[in-house]
């Protein structure tokens, strides 16, 4: 997806919060009750202040707010819109393969992006191996016919390529990005050369989160 949110450390501060609630509460014998109620509103006055000052500063210094604070995505929010409904223009429904992100692209595009989350024909040669690997992944893709996915496989007309450096032609698109710096989006009707794509490279989505 485009837009990450730095809300999605909110369950994280929320779970230390609560953690520290609770042990605050098993403490609180009479003894200790002054000192769990005052360690408690030191604590929750801590954890209002590390969230207010950095909201504040957005607050005031980048509304409105046009990217998230904390977000590893190739492109603005802004500048995905533009390219998408570029893109959509000329594709029009003609499959396009993806440079790797692919979320905020498809919506704005109104096409048919292809990636191995479109099309699992894609993951056919992983998912052999880790059949061959794993009793686990023989049970998991047990009804899964892998021959009826590749008679299925989506065949692109269009790649989208993304590199590095500024836009130089009339056929492409400039991004900017916090993980991979400046650079570009372009449209091409074969695949590009000079490198892999991410699908074809790393393991299957259950296994990245490993």
């Amino acid at each position: 997806m485009c837009r990450r949110s730095s809300g999605y450390y909110a369950p994280t501060l929320a779970a230390l919060a609560l953690s520290a609630t609770l042990g605050l509460a098993a403490l609180s014998a009479p003894v200790a009750a002054r000192w769990a109620r005052t360690t408690s509103v030191a604590i929750g006055a801590g954890l209002l202040v590390l969230t207010a000052i950095p909201w504040w500063h957005g607050v005031t210094t980048k509304t409105p707010l046009r990217e998230m604070p904390v977000h590893g995505n190739w492109a603005l929010p802004g500048e995905y819109e533009k390219i998408g409904r570029k893109l959509g223009a000329a594709v029009e429904k003609a499959p396009v393969r993806s440079a790797g992100e692919v979320g905020a692209l498809a919506y704005f595009c109104e096409c048919q992006v292809v990636d191995k989350f479109s099309d699992r024909a894609r993951l056919v040669e992983r998912i052999n191996d880790a059949r061959e690997r794993s009793w686990l992944y023989r049970l998991n893709y047990l009804m899964l016919d892998t021959d009826e996915l590749e008679r299925d496989r989506l065949k692109p007309d269009y790649w989208l390529d993304w590199r590095s450096g500024p836009n130089v032609g009339v056929g492409g698109w400039s991004t900017t990005g916090v993980y991979r710096g400046s650079g570009h989006f372009e449209l091409r009707p074969d695949r590009p050369a000079h490198k892999p794509h991410p699908d074809d490279q790393g393991q299957l989505p259950s296994q990245a989160s490993k």
